[in-house]
């Protein structure tokens, strides 16, 4: 078929764009006074934001912190101290490895060839046979497919977080519970398992799948007392027999005013308010408690004990 353009005609143009010189842009870049007053302008609030999607997601969507401005007014106020620990959680998910597996089906990768595949991944090379010779190898099953490296089906499991967003943790608390619930949830999907955030008013459930949906968990917040009974039932019925882990994030008081016990696949962290530390220590395996200024060695002991995936076995009342 013909080009709608003479051949001859599209190469003189070429080669007249080719000779003619350079036009020189000129660049100005901004001065140091107009990018001091550009960072000036950036608040806190905004930079937990970029903290919590972290440094690897906002390079490869430069304007997803933009889209996600209006948001910013609902974050509570950070400590500048565990902003490392945001920024650090960041980069465990980036850096989050994901298991590879063989298949002949379309992927991003060649991974070398297999004797049973579709038509379609055919390698091409072998068109070139003489048609009684591809005949005879196609009855043989002697063809050769290109085969493609495609992600491997993750592991079941899902980890229900119940983070309490009510008044009562407004405050020293929430910063405490929605900075657990973060951690968990990076630790949790750099383990290819399934974070999944429910509020604890049993309103409904979000996946955690990328990391600006870890905005959720910074900027949700309810009027509504804590329904934490109702929250557990509605973990359960979400997730799937047998291996899911629902994990409960709450103030001290409501965690013990509404009857709640650890238990096999339900683990308890709760936080106290600065002047109301609890008269004993809150416990038994499954069961953590922070205080309202914990440190970073606390807060990663937390973490661990929480998605620690050995079963737990709550000791007998009394």
């Amino acid at each position: 078929m013909a080009p709608p353009v003479p051949r001859d005609l599209l190469a003189g143009a070429l080669r007249a764009a080719l000779a003619a010189p350079a036009e020189r842009v000129a660049v100005h870049p901004p001065s140091v006074a107009a990018l001091r007053r550009a960072v000036d302008g950036v608040g806190d609030a905004m930079v937990v934001l970029l903290s919590v999607l972290g440094a690897a997601t906002a390079a490869a969507d430069p304007m997803l912190p933009l889209r996600l401005r209006h948001r910013v007014a609902g974050i509570p106020p950070l400590p500048r101290r565990y902003r490392s620990l945001l920024m650090a959680a960041g980069g465990q998910s980036a850096a989050r490895a994901r298991t590879r597996a063989g298949s002949v089906d379309t992927g991003p990768d060649l991974s070398g060839v297999s004797r049973r595949g579709r038509i379609t991944r055919l390698l091409t090379t072998q068109f070139a046979l003489p048609a009684d010779h591809f005949a005879l190898r196609h009855a043989r099953g002697e063809l050769m497919y290109r085969m493609h490296e495609v992600g491997a089906e993750p592991p079941s499991r899902r980890v229900m977080i119940i983070l309490d967003v009510s008044p009562a943790t407004f405050g020293p608390i929430e910063i405490v519970l929605r900075l657990v619930a973060h951690l968990v949830a990076t630790a949790v999907r750099a383990a290819d398992q399934e974070p999944h955030l429910v509020p604890a008013d049993a309103s409904g459930r979000r996946r955690l799948d990328r990391p600006e949906d870890l905005v959720d968990v910074w900027t949700s917040r309810s009027l509504d007392p804590p329904d934490l009974p109702a929250a557990v039932a509605l973990a359960s019925q979400l997730g799937q027999a047998g291996d899911d882990l629902i994990l409960v994030l709450g103030e001290r008081h409501a965690v013990r005013d509404q009857g709640l016990r650890p238990g096999p696949g339900l683990r308890i962290l709760t936080v106290h308010a600065p002047a109301d530390p609890p008269p004993r220590a809150a416990g038994g395996p499954g069961w953590i408690h922070l205080p309202p200024t914990p440190d970073g060695d606390e807060l990663a002991a937390a973490v661990r004990a929480l998605v620690a995936f050995a079963p737990v076995h709550p000791r007998p009342a009394g």
